[in-house]
């Protein structure tokens, strides 16, 4: 076993180095992580101006956008095999 060489393996074909294509998936999926990071941050900090500005006026909705609300909350907590469950059952 030598432990010195950079392409030492476990086994037939496992090897400790990235491959071009790992690391460019790698680097993709890191700039879209931050690119996510930074529109979610954007949308909490304009929703917090949009609350200060309203102030303690309540929201009223209209029978649309009562339906729509539930239906993205469901389908990022269940995902989207609930919303056609709950379409089903309204």
């Amino acid at each position: 076993m030598d432990f010195q060489n950079p392409f030492y393996t476990i086994g037939p074909s496992m090897s400790f180095l990235l491959q071009p294509w790992q690391l460019f998936f790698i680097i993709i999926a890191g700039w879209v992580n931050k690119h996510q990071q930074e529109v979610i941050e954007y949308l909490r900090t304009e929703n917090q101006i949009l609350k200060e500005k309203l102030g303690k006026k309540r929201i009223f909705l209209n029978d649309n956008q009562r339906r729509r609300l539930p239906m993205l909350l469901t389908q990022l907590t269940f995902g989207p095999e609930w919303i056609s469950l709950m379409e089903n059952k309204t």
